[in-house]
């Protein structure tokens, strides 16, 4: 779905950044041929860039919320997998929505990152609050099918909260000493997060591929026949029966 980076790029005409510190003169953060704050970019602003926010950040997800909740009682309908299935395959019935949780979580994160550009302890302290939220809803809910997909995202938020306070309690430090030691720490959690991501992935994936070798042997056991079409009628051969030839 395209609707992540359509949002994330109306988004950043929101943002706006000073090219020389002593001039008063605001640019476009994702277009500095363009400057802020004119007639021209408020006229774009509320009459484009809004109500196209609006679409895309409350209609269509509203919309497909709706359509979804409708036919929550036939999500496993082979037409409807395949057209929506990105939203809810990988969760359990119970929580079909959460495909809809995580989709706002990450139109939530743009628009943070796209309007607090200048503050950035302001931005790391939103994003850590919003997440620790997701964290805790998705810690009580349990979305996943797979307890390891559930482990491996848990420990990846985690991860990420402890990223972003390591961030900020380095960030005025006079001690040279707790920096290297806090960022030594934080570098040694992310390699080992990205190396049990990394297990997890492959967990899964060998998984799958067993599960579909256990159906296809499965089938083999059942033995092989075979049709023949002769008209009006058809008759089936056991590849199994063995004939013996009379002498």
């Amino acid at each position: 779905m395209e609707q992540p980076s359509v949002f994330r790029e109306l988004a950043g005409y929101l943002s706006c950044v000073k090219m020389d510190p002593n001039v008063d003169t605001w640019y476009i953060d994702t277009d500095l041929s363009n400057q802020c704050y004119t007639p021209e970019y408020e006229t774009f602003k509320h009459y484009m860039v809004l109500p196209s926010l609006l679409v895309y950040a409350l209609l269509i997800p509203v919309g497909l919320f709706v359509n979804l909740y409708r036919k929550r009682t036939t999500l496993n309908n082979p037409s409807l997998r395949m057209n929506y299935g990105a939203l809810y395959n990988e969760y359990r019935g119970q929580v079909w929505y959460w495909g809809m949780v995580v989709m706002l979580l990450k139109l939530i994160l743009m628009f943070v990152g796209s309007t607090l550009f200048d503050d950035l302890k302001t931005k790391a302290l939103t994003i850590f609050i919003i997440i620790y939220i997701y964290y805790l809803l998705y810690s009580k809910f349990q979305p996943y099918e797979r307890n390891s997909l559930f482990s491996t995202e848990r420990i990846a938020l985690q991860a990420y909260l402890i990223t972003i306070f390591a961030a900020l309690y380095v960030e005025d430090n006079i001690l040279s000493y707790i920096t290297w030691i806090v960022l030594a720490l934080v570098v040694l959690l992310n390699i080992v997060v990205l190396a049990l991501m990394i297990w997890g992935i492959f967990g899964i994936s060998f998984m799958r591929k067993n599960d579909y070798m256990k159906r296809v042997f499965k089938n083999l056991k059942k033995g092989p026949q075979l049709d023949v079409d002769f008209g009006e009628d058809d008759v089936k051969y056991d590849a199994n029966v063995t004939v013996n030839d009379d002498e």
